[in-house]
């Protein structure tokens, strides 16, 4: 087990209901989009999950970082 994790607006979600809970998050929005916080530390595979669900499902993606 590693100690990354996935939320939508806050709310912890596992992989298997990560679209579902952006999808229904973002029902009635009218150009919706996500902002993705990751962690330098995240593997890459984890963005790329979230990259290609906002793909999928025509979405603006912006990748938000710290400052340095």
């Amino acid at each position: 087990l590693d100690d990354y994790s996935y939320a939508v607006n806050m709310k912890p979600v596992e992989l298997d209901f990560l679209e579902s809970a952006i999808m229904n998050e973002l029902n009635g929005v009218d150009n919706p989009g996500l902002i993705l916080h990751a962690d330098k530390t995240v593997p890459i595979e984890y963005v790329v999950n979230v990259m290609d669900i906002a793909n999928k499902n025509r979405l603006a993606l912006v990748l938000a970082t710290s400052p340095k």
